[in-house]
């Protein structure tokens, strides 16, 4: 999929859902990008904390919990609860962090590790962490072939 086709789908999807429920509808073919690549949704939150967490159906130890922001934007906002959700998270053995997706030509998801977040707000444009770049590199092709369908 080119930078434009997928532009084109996520203005259309934040369109016809608004911000909101745009963002959630989002969240989930974000989780089915997951999906595809071999994970399994533990649990998805619509309200309180997280968003939602994964788990590698081979590899057990490979676990992800993601707060996800989508936005016109280029920034983000890190609330002070959503650290603190993901230090639980951690403590509960996955490797927190954010999802953030600034919808525009070429946008790609960006997911930044707990340990780089800071309040009030993160730039989207600051990028994949070091340690999740191939990740988001396959979150993104998957998330691509999900559109797709």
């Amino acid at each position: 999929m080119d930078d434009v086709e997928r532009y084109e789908w996520l203005e259309g999807i934040r369109r016809k859902h608004g911000d909101g429920i745009g963002g959630k509808v989002l969240q989930q073919l974000l989780e089915l990008a997951f999906d595809d690549l071999g994970y399994r949704l533990v649990e998805e939150r619509m309200s309180e904390g997280i968003d939602f967490d994964v788990e590698h159906r081979r590899r057990s130890d490979d676990r992800y919990s993601f707060e996800v922001r989508t936005s016109a934007a280029a920034l983000v906002p890190v609330k002070d609860e959503d650290l603190t959700q993901m230090d639980k998270r951690a403590r509960e053995g996955y490797r927190p962090g954010l999802a953030a997706l600034h919808i525009r030509a070429g946008s790609r998801w960006v997911l930044v590790e707990r340990s780089w977040l800071l309040p009030p707000n993160l730039r989207i444009s600051v990028g994949t962490s070091a340690g999740w770049e191939e990740l988001a590199q396959h979150v993104n092709a998957a998330f691509d072939n999900v559109l797709k369908r």
